[in-house]
């Protein structure tokens, strides 16, 4: 049986979050922060990496709460495809960016 999470954000919440400099600290691993770093913190990636966070604690069904954000790491592979690690355990995420808004959705196998 698969479990499945998605989460849909407006970019504008997160750019709005980023003014404040520890946000990123608060929610996000140090890999994500050098990730953002290097893509010069594009508000759509962060928008994407949180969303593909929501999904994947949406699809444990737990949310936030037993996992904290920082716990849940969203990272590209060498070709640029999104991935979570999670526990030492890596998941596939398709994370997506349109206009106002990013999306993204995990599929865990059983």
């Amino acid at each position: 049986m698969s479990k499945i999470g998605c989460d849909i954000l407006r970019i504008k919440r997160i750019e709005d979050k980023l003014k404040d400099e520890k946000f990123l600290e608060r929610f996000f691993s140090d890999n994500e922060i050098k990730m953002f770093n290097e893509r010069n913190i594009r508000a759509q990636t962060v928008t994407g990496n949180f969303c593909a966070k929501e999904a994947y604690v949406k699809a444990l069904g737990c949310g936030f709460g037993k996992i904290r954000p920082k716990d849940v790491e969203v990272l590209r592979n060498e070709n640029g495809v999104p991935y979570i690690l999670h526990n030492g355990n890596k998941y596939s995420t398709s994370i997506s960016h349109d206009g106002e808004y990013a999306f993204a959705v995990v599929v865990l196998e059983e």
